[in-house]
């Protein structure tokens, strides 16, 4: 996906960015090395960005958050990582941050990376491999511990001398280098691993920006770190990122001056290109990676038995949904893998078919009808709507739906503890379409059991170091098995957008780890900063 991203001016209906990042990782990885991240300015101006999203703050343990993409805005701008996602001529790419450069033994089981010297934690301890090692080991193994299971594949960790660090994987994984980059892989200071700091409150990282306020809920404020090894990172002295639940409270503060830029979601597309055509705002627009659905935990019954998922998905009127809930700015999808995305299957797929989704409640036992429960965000006016949507549609079929609409986090919490069959959400495309699909099943967002052998599918599909035809067949597998397994119920593919005022620039630029809404402000700043 590389077309070019749209740019600043209206109309805004062009790509931001589409990933044939399939082969750019493969080569930076063959390289064992690679470039910094594109920005601009020298950090030297007096500036304040100001952004907007849907997202109140959480507790900023990179470890124990409940939602690693949710807080990836928060804490990329604190904590450093190995590794980092970068634009490349072919699309995004894995490229060194705390890492200058690493290289892969020939059975692909290790990983050596070599550190850079000028890393410096904000309490001002050097960054060393030690801190690294110490990272990822507590990672992996504190009691709660929400991103273990994304480090599953490292075996073990160590730290020969103060440079180096050296994974020992359980098979040839290229893809943690990518897993590294996102805010799995924030490497906290010395002082948090030995518990003389909170991290869940305090600042560990060593990161572009010092964490200057945390409010819960509310709003993270950042000041720039001085000394930083990358200034290009650091175009604003002052950051603040607020939390705005209601999608027409963030829009009215940016209308109203109060903040620079928002990301607008997909119920808000129409608006944002009207703001983007009078000049007072630019809009930069991504293609569709990521998708809406209803999440389903397979262990519940009775979702555990794949005819009751199939009825779910053919009962929906997706034509329908995107009509009612999302203008026509979503389209319709019944796979991990949207149109235009390196794996997309285009041999799959669930049509509107009632009578087809009664047969198959009637074979497994529930032709007399079957309730299920929802949980979803209660303060986001598109997801309550699209909720209703779903329980008219199920009940068309005699699946009665209860939604239970609550704050974001408890949402997430009460589906990952099992006390509700399905998450009306969205799942966020990844900067690599293999990790897209194992963001989706492998992550705490999936507790059920996978389909035999899905997993170890999910991982030649990670591999892109892999041969660019067999990894595009092995992806498409991996897409099709999940729609025709119904892990989701499977609704519409979205893109994000971000509108700022026409001063703030590098969006257009910009690589966070997860498209769909997450975004890094390391390089995006004002026009005059550059």
């Amino acid at each position: 996906m590389t077309p070019p991203r749209s740019r600043r001016t209206p109309p805004v209906r062009s790509p931001r960015v589409a990933f044939a990042a399939l082969f750019g990782v493969a080569a930076l990885l063959l390289a064992g090395c690679g470039g910094g991240a594109a920005g601009g300015g020298s950090g030297a101006a007096s500036t304040t960005l100001r952004m907007a999203w849907q997202l109140p703050p959480m507790p900023f343990d990179p470890h124990t958050t409940v939602s690693t993409i949710g807080a990836f805005p928060y804490l990329s701008l604190v904590y450093d990582r190995l590794t980092q996602i970068a634009p490349g001529p072919a699309g995004p790419v894995v490229a060194p941050m705390l890492a200058t450069g690493w290289e892969q033994s020939p059975d692909g089981r290790t990983v050596t990376f070599t550190l850079r010297d000028d890393a410096v934690f904000h309490d001002g301890t050097p960054v060393d491999a030690t801190a690294v090692r110490d990272t990822l080991r507590r990672a992996a193994t504190l009691p709660g511990s929400t991103v273990a299971g994304d480090l599953r594949v490292i075996q073990d960790v160590q730290a020969p001398d103060p440079r180096t660090v050296v994974l020992s994987l359980s098979r040839p994984a290229t893809d943690v280098l990518f897993t590294l980059a996102t805010s799995v892989g924030s490497v906290l200071s010395p002082a948090a691993l030995r518990g003389e700091v909170d991290p869940a409150t305090t600042d560990a990282g060593s990161g572009p920006y010092r964490l200057g306020e945390l409010k819960l809920g509310d709003r993270v404020v950042y000041e720039r770190a001085e000394g930083y090894w990358d200034p290009a990172a650091q175009r604003s002295s002052r950051i603040e990122i607020l939390g705005i639940p209601d999608d027409n409270a963030r829009l009215n503060a940016l209308r109203s001056g109060q903040v620079d830029a928002i990301m607008a979601k997909v119920t808000q597309q129409e608006q944002a290109e009207q703001l983007a055509a009078d000049g007072r705002f630019t809009v930069v627009t991504e293609r569709p990676t990521s998708w809406y659905a209803m999440y389903l935990d397979t262990a519940l019954a009775p979702l555990d038995d794949v005819r009751v998922r199939r009825a779910l998905n053919y009962a929906v009127d997706r034509e329908a949904i995107d009509a009612a809930v999302f203008d026509g700015n979503c389209a319709p999808t019944s796979q991990p893998l949207q149109e235009g995305v390196v794996g997309h299957s285009p041999a799959v797929g669930y049509t509107h078919d009632p009578q087809r989704a009664r047969e198959l409640l009637a074979e497994a036992g529930l032709g007399g009808g079957v309730t299920l429960t929802a949980v979803t965000s209660g303060v986001s006016a598109s997801q309550l709507a699209l909720a209703q949507v779903l329980q008219a549609q199920l009940g068309e079929v005699g699946i009665r739906l209860d939604v239970r609409g609550m704050d974001f986090t408890q949402a997430v919490a009460d589906f990952r503890d099992r006390k509700a069959h399905g998450f009306i959400g969205s799942h966020p495309g990844v900067a690599d379409p293999g990790m897209t699909v194992s963001d989706a099943y492998l992550s705490a967002f999936f507790p059920g059991p996978l389909p035999e052998g899905y997993e170890d599918l999910l991982a030649r599909a990670a591999d892109s170091t892999k041969p660019a035809d067999e990894r595009r067949a092995l992806l498409e597998a991996a897409s099709a098995t999940a729609s025709e397994h119904a892990l989701d119920l499977y609704l519409c593919g979205y893109s994000a957008s971000f509108v700022s005022t026409p001063d703030i620039t590098g969006f257009d630029a910009m690589t966070a780890p997860d498209q769909g809404g997450p975004f890094d402000l390391r390089y995006v700043g004002r026009a005059e900063a550059s």
